[in-house]
């Protein structure tokens, strides 16, 4: 778990560093280069259609999610993979603008696999979310 949340807290101390004096930074704030140390565990979220859709989701984030989700709208997670959960995060940062932590279990694994989650709202604008960037480690129990 310390090397989860590690991670998260690091990738959140880059967010609060990229968005200065603004609400939120912007996706360009954001370089590949930036989130080399957390990509294959990182998806991006896009909020600018009808419906949340991923634009990218790492290899890393297969087993939370369910699969590949790239270019897959949020409704296609399921239920047991958080889809609920993941929703809701997502309308609490567009809410309030702040990074929003979870814990996820997954249902019926027998190795009680527990997910650290972090979502960070991105926006063109410093002021409204427009992208959401999803960061997740998997914690596994005897």
């Amino acid at each position: 778990m310390e090397r989860a949340t590690g991670k998260l807290q690091a990738l959140r101390a880059l967010w609060q560093e990229k968005r200065g004096t603004r609400a939120i930074p912007s996706r360009g704030d954001m370089p590949v280069s930036a989130l080399r140390p957390w990509l294959g565990h990182l998806a991006l979220i896009d909020l600018t259609g009808a419906a949340p859709c991923f634009r990218l989701c790492g290899t890393g984030l297969h087993a939370r999610l369910g699969g590949e989700m790239t270019s897959r709208k949020l409704d296609a997670v399921s239920v047991a993979h958080g889809r609920l959960l993941l929703r809701a995060c997502i309308e609490e940062i567009c809410r309030t603008l702040a990074p929003a932590p979870m814990v996820h279990a997954m249902r019926g694994d027998p190795a009680r696999t527990v997910f650290h989650d972090l979502c960070l709202p991105l926006g063109h604008d410093g002021k409204r979310a427009d992208t959401v960037l999803f960061a997740s480690y998997a914690e596994r129990n005897a």
